[in-house]
């Protein structure tokens, strides 16, 4: 089990693997392995998009219905950059409507291990969409609980982005940092020192 997450940029995106284990949906193999994500600060929630984990066409239409059905499992519309003006409100009209079955932009709060290049984080409220088909993003909801340093590397010779639970920040992170920016002796503050100590 890894510390903290390294992922070297490519084409401007930074992809990670991530392994899912669904704790209130029943899928045949609630722990998913070895699927791309993409790790998105311009994203405010995360993104799971079933159709991205090989789940059968009949039994997304199953899991849908079985969200909507449920009142005690929360829903939200969440639009992607390219959703036109248009869209978002003929989507918010059928939301307020409670027509859901028919928007591709509603998602469901789910309870789910997340692990990420693996670093295995606590348990997230994540939103699951099954009608995209675009790709799986981790955004702030998941990011913002992470000290994150990007910049270029003198080890990988390119960008990559280092991350650490702020609540887990350790010895092992800092000395990567050290190796791929030379930030040593930003680390050394007793505030530092004292957390890495606990």
């Amino acid at each position: 089990m890894n510390s903290y997450i390294i992922s070297e940029m490519i084409k401007n995106s930074f992809i990670v693997d991530i392994k899912l284990d669904f704790l209130d949906i029943e899928l045949n193999d609630n722990d998913i392995e070895d699927i791309k994500a993409k790790l998105d600060t311009g994203c405010c929630h995360t993104s799971i998009v079933i159709r991205k984990l090989g789940v059968n066409e009949d039994i997304v239409k199953e899991l849908k219905k079985s969200d909507i059905d449920n009142y005690d499992i929360e829903s939200e519309l969440t639009f992607g950059v390219s959703d036109s003006i248009e869209k978002r409100n003929n989507d918010k009209r059928l939301y307020k409507l409670g027509r859901l079955d028919e928007i591709k932009s509603v998602s469901f709060k789910h309870k789910i291990n997340l692990e990420i290049n693996g670093m295995a984080l606590d348990t997230q409220l994540l939103n699951v969409n099954y009608d995209r088909t675009n790709n799986i993003l981790i955004g702030m909801d998941v990011l913002s609980k992470m000290d994150i340093h990007i910049g270029y590397s003198k080890i990988a010779k390119n960008t990559v982005l280092i991350a650490c639970p702020l609540d887990n920040i350790n010895e092992e992170y800092i000395n990567a940092l050290d190796r791929h920016f030379g930030l040593k002796k930003i680390f050394t503050s007793k505030f530092v020192r004292d957390i890495i100590k606990k």
